[in-house]
């Protein structure tokens, strides 16, 4: 990408945003590389997986510092304008975390600390976002919903605190195994660990299942009075509900609940029955050409900056 590019890009309030995307994809190749790729067959998997996690790392930490930074000193915010993308520069961060408990999972024990307390350290700093929750609330009571064509943007909050309980939830897990080992002079800090990640994880599950349940009915609502013709960010129901699920099912390994894993296959299936749907939807779009839309080129911002006296 040229340099220029990437200012013109950074100028722009919206599509800067999406840059949180680039890291929350590389997770999903972080974590096929793990679980597709075992250890014993393939030696190399957990330095491949690692350096794959220092690329993730680099563009979380550029999203996390830099496109804040321009939204608060080059973009102009009013609270009407105001979207669940806001989040999407600092939720990296929180992914990073759930993908480093996956490489700690399969590396030595020195490396694997290392891993670990670092994704304890990102997963606080990615928690950051919390604060925008209430603000967006705000937003959505004083102006109501974003238009139908944006409305699947909801699903983002769902999303935010599933994959945190689930990040949480998996470095506990792994804490309580390998803390006894690289800290033996704590002798239940492993366990301490992961108790305290079944406390925090259990009410984000519940902030995710209250903010699953409102944009649900919200599409449900808007959808049925309204005529909405498909567009892709539809998918957008797909990776939120899917980190959901995982929080769930960590919930029911840590409580060993057969309730929990009931409720998961429930969600399972229906996540499946979206995708096909969706997955059809932009096959047929891609055949017809009615899901091309070009979009406008970004406008070069001039600013001037006056000297203060």
């Amino acid at each position: 990408m040229k340099p220029r590019k990437m200012i013109e890009l950074l100028e722009d309030p919206t599509a800067s945003l999406f840059l949180g995307a680039i890291p929350m994809g590389l997770s999903t190749i972080v974590n096929g590389t793990v679980g597709l790729f075992p250890k014993s067959q393939y030696p190399h998997t957990p330095n491949i997986a690692l350096f794959l996690w220092g690329i993730e790392l680099f563009f979380s930490m550029f999203s996390y510092f830099v496109v804040p930074m321009y939204s608060l000193f080059i973009h102009k915010n009013t609270i009407d304008k105001l979207s669940p993308y806001c989040m999407l520069p600092m939720v990296p961060l929180i992914v990073s975390s759930a993908a480093g408990t996956a490489i700690a999972e399969i590396l030595d024990p020195d490396r694997a600390h290392i891993v670990l307390l670092f994704s304890y350290l990102f997963w606080g700093m990615g928690t950051v976002c919390y604060i925008y929750v209430p603000t967006y609330l705000v937003r959505l009571y004083l102006y109501g919903y974003p238009p139908k064509e944006m409305l699947i943007t909801i699903f983002i909050t769902v999303g935010l605190f599933g994959q945190s309980a689930n990040a949480i939830m998996r470095m506990g897990h792994n804490s309580a195994k390998l803390f006894p080992i690289t800290v033996p002079q704590v002798p239940y800090l492993g366990q301490a660990c992961e108790v305290c990640g079944m406390v925090i994880g259990l009410p984000l599950d519940g902030f995710a299942a209250f903010f699953l349940i409102q944009s649900v009915g919200s599409i449900w609502y808007t959808f049925s009075r309204n005529e909405t013709k498909f567009n892709l960010s539809w998918w957008g129901v797909i990776y939120p509900v899917g980190t959901f699920n995982l929080g769930m099912l960590s919930l029911a390994d840590s409580l060993n609940s057969m309730a929990f894993r009931v409720f998961s296959s429930f969600i399972i299936i229906s996540l499946a029955t979206i995708w096909i749907y969706v997955f059809q939807k932009t096959i047929y779009g891609v055949w017809t050409g009615k899901i091309f839309v070009t979009p406008p080129p970004l406008p070069t911002t001039v600013r001037k900056y006056e000297q203060s006296p």
